[in-house]
């Protein structure tokens, strides 16, 4: 509990474009091949300069969610870094469209700094890239107010004069893998101004900084071989030394076994948006057999080959790279840098890390948000095979459980995957057959009741068929609102 309360002390006190201003592009519509779908980009006004963003909305007028009026979706997208208006990742335009056609207005947008061309055209967003940061937060405050009716473009235009039949009283948040925590440390930071979000999706969000040091799906050292024998080939990467994972304590690293090494010759190197790079010096890496040394074989630790990491074996840690008071630095996992206080200024200093997290994990943001808008809604969607994390020994879907277990502690409306009956719904609109397994999970279950069964509960591997699981939640939690 003790780095929990650390950090929620810490906030109770608490690739760089300025092309935006510059750029000569109003509002302009977008026509989109399928006929029902529109789109326009916009400029939104906030404290950090303009924004780029995308509208995508029915073509007709009575083509909404419930008639004339639809709820309003604003997307999120993952990673660390900045994303397209054109989708990015595990995400496209089709993906927008898709959720469009169930009836909804679908807001994506740029972060400040950021920029792309498309189609010949450049949307640069002001400000500067700040890796989703106290900048990022401002931005999303204001394009969420955008959406609920609170502000107008840069060319003084409301929502509903580009989609006329946004609903600005149903309006809820896509927080895809990493989105999540930008969007709940926005509901954290300006929760009072943002009372008005109704709902909340999740998809599969990492919220702990500690996940950093566990392993993640692309740690995996052969993707091709089921080491573990949980089902799945790529879900190996976890670190044997991050011990077990409780709700009151989080991982219990083995940080006895944490070494700096700068004598092997090997370094560590961390490119950051603008292209540029840095390298550590040496290795960060729990020592598996105590030799002081980071043992790999064609660059991988898996010495003996089993296609996962053993307790005798090295695990590399990673980082996240950013830039401090325009220092380029490298942030690492708040305990993993506690527990090594002699490293270089490249690396994050303890206090910069705190601080760092503070913004950038929604296991602190939880409880301030919650108070906040205690009527916030949500669901948080999750599959047998994470897209970003392994499956944890011991504690399967640890991550998906930590934010189960804030949204029932602080009293919010929370399920884990839509209900079974709008799944099936999307599933027979695309053709497909929704698994005999997928499970119906009440809203609400007891703590006590999922801690255990996490993994009998998750959706089945979702790899081709997330985004039908992400717009059935949104479809079910944009009725829910509409119905009360």
């Amino acid at each position: 509990m003790r780095r929990s309360l650390f950090i929620l002390t810490i906030m109770a006190t608490m690739i760089g474009c300025d092309g935006g201003s510059g750029s000569n592009h109003e509002e302009e519509a977008a026509a989109s091949p399928t006929g029902a779908v529109a789109n326009t980009f916009v400029q939104i006004p906030t404290d950090v300069g303009k924004i780029w963003a995308r509208v995508f909305y029915p073509e007709g007028v009575n083509e909404y969610r419930y008639g004339t009026a639809g709820p309003v979706a604003v997307y999120i997208d993952g990673s660390t870094t900045a994303w397209s208006l054109n989708g990015s990742g595990k995400t496209s335009l089709e993906d927008f469209e898709k959720v469009v056609r169930e009836g909804f207005v679908v807001i994506t947008w740029h972060l400040p700094g950021t920029t792309e061309m498309i189609e010949g055209k450049t949307y640069a967003s002001d400000g500067t890239f700040d890796y989703r940061g106290e900048d990022s937060i401002a931005a999303l405050r204001d394009v969420l107010k955008l959406a609920m009716g609170d502000l107008s473009s840069a060319e003084g235009h409301p929502l509903t004069s580009i989609a006329p039949g946004a609903d600005s009283d149903n309006v809820g948040v896509i927080g895809f893998s990493n989105g999540g925590n930008l969007a709940w440390a926005t509901l954290d930071q300006h929760g009072s101004e943002l009372s008005q979000l109704a709902w909340y999706v999740g998809y599969e969000t990492p919220i702990d900084n500690e996940t950093r040091g566990v392993g993640r799906i692309h740690s995996d050292p052969n993707n091709s071989t089921d080491g573990r024998e949980t089902g799945f080939t790529t879900d190996d990467g976890f670190n044997p030394h991050a011990g077990s994972w409780t709700e009151e304590e989080g991982w219990d690293f083995d940080t006895a076994k944490l070494v700096y090494n700068t004598t092997s010759g090997k370094t560590m190197k961390f490119k950051f948006a603008d292209g540029t790079a840095l390298t550590l010096p040496g290795m960060i890496f729990f020592d598996g057999n105590g030799n002081n040394y980071p043992d790999q074989i064609a660059g991988s630790c898996d010495i003996n080959g089993n296609g996962k990491f053993d307790t005798t074996e090295d695990f590399t840690i990673g980082g996240n790279p950013v830039e401090i008071a325009g220092e380029k630095k490298v942030v690492l996992p708040i305990r993993v840098r506690e527990a090594m206080p002699n490293l270089p200024s490249q690396v994050a200093t303890v206090t910069e890390t705190i601080e760092y997290w503070s913004k950038r994990e929604m296991a602190a943001s939880i409880p301030v948000a919650a108070a906040q808008n205690p009527n916030l809604e949500t669901i948080l969607f999750y599959s047998k095979l994470d897209h970003d994390l392994p499956f944890f020994p011991g504690s399967p879907h640890a991550h998906i459980y930590a934010g189960y277990a804030l949204h029932m502690d602080n009293g919010l409306w929370v399920r884990l995957n839509p209900a079974r009956s709008y799944v099936k719904d999307l599933f027979s609109k695309e053709g497909v057959t929704i698994p005999e397994t997928y499970a119906e999970n009440e809203p609400n279950l007891p703590k006590s009741t999922v801690r255990e069964v996490m993994h009998d509960l998750a959706a089945p591997d979702a790899t081709n068929h997330y985004w039908l699981y992400l717009t059935a939640s949104m479809n079910e939690l944009a009725d829910r609102k509409k119905n009360q």
